[in-house]
């Protein structure tokens, strides 16, 4: 890319220092060539365009005014130039479009993280480890969040691609409160109106802490109020839609008061 982009400057500085050529660019209505600059945006870009736009009219001029001897002239003799410069030309113009849209006025930070997320799908694989390496630079968190709230996007290009995940947590993991601890505990403690922790914990064969967090914690276990239930009599049998005593739910066969229930 970098002996196309100096073949391409090299002409085009001759368009345009040049008197005479300058004077055959202004016979023709065109425009003086921009050159490549550091500190302009996109300025390759433009360069490659006007290379590739003004193909013809370029070699006419450089034909009529050098010798075959000349540095100039044996660039623009050389045919795969221009398929070159085009190829080139379409690699960086989603990169001129992503600047574009960065560099407007009514750009946010929620777009900025779209706009990357279309150059990465766009840039072939052989670049893709320097453009992430940029794009890690260039986007902090805080513009995922903005993107993760904006009713437009809501991060469904973020999360799929996995840039937004909470961080791992200080402390020490649980381990001991697994989900067939969890449910060994509930198990034993259904029926029950005071759930024991260190029953439970010598039956399980686990620490009280574990069974006390379980029982509260992970759960959500909530203790009833105590309150009386109504007996079940033959005519609220037959009232209800149930036909005998057996098809009631456990919970209303048995009117036990029971602390805690899920």
């Amino acid at each position: 890319m970098k002996k196309v982009l100096s073949k391409i400057i090299l002409v085009l500085k001759f368009l345009r220092n040049n008197h005479a050529a300058s004077a055959e660019l202004k016979a023709k209505k065109m425009n003086r060539p921009n050159l490549p600059c550091e500190t302009r945006w996109n300025s390759n870009v433009d360069s490659l365009d006007y290379f590739v736009i003004h193909w013809s009219d370029i070699a006419c001029i450089v034909n009529s005014l050098l010798k075959p001897t000349d540095t100039v002239y044996q660039a623009m003799e050389e045919l795969p130039l221009k398929r070159a410069a085009s190829d080139t030309l379409e690699f960086l113009r989603p990169l001129g479009n992503a600047l574009d849209k960065l560099q407007s006025d009514n750009c946010t930070i929620a777009e900025c993280v779209e706009i990357w997320n279309d150059l990465t799908e766009k840039t072939p694989n052989e670049y893709m480890e320097k453009l992430a390496a940029r794009k890690t630079m260039a986007l902090p968190n805080v513009f995922y969040a903005a993107n993760l709230l904006d009713h437009r996007y809501r991060g469904n290009r973020t999360i799929t691609r996995g840039t937004v995940q909470d961080k791992k947590r200080t402390g020490r993991p649980c381990t001991a409160r697994t989900k067939q601890t969890l449910r060994k505990i509930k198990r034993a403690n259904y029926k029950r109106e005071n759930p024991r922790t260190r029953t439970t914990a010598a039956q399980i064969g686990t620490s009280q802490s574990s069974v006390s967090r379980g029982l509260r914690k992970d759960p959500k276990i909530t203790p009833f109020h105590r309150a009386k239930s109504s007996t079940l009599t033959p005519e609220l049998i037959r009232k209800s839609k149930f036909t005998s005593l057996k098809e009631y739910p456990l919970r209303t066969e048995r009117p036990k008061l029971m602390m805690y229930a899920h």
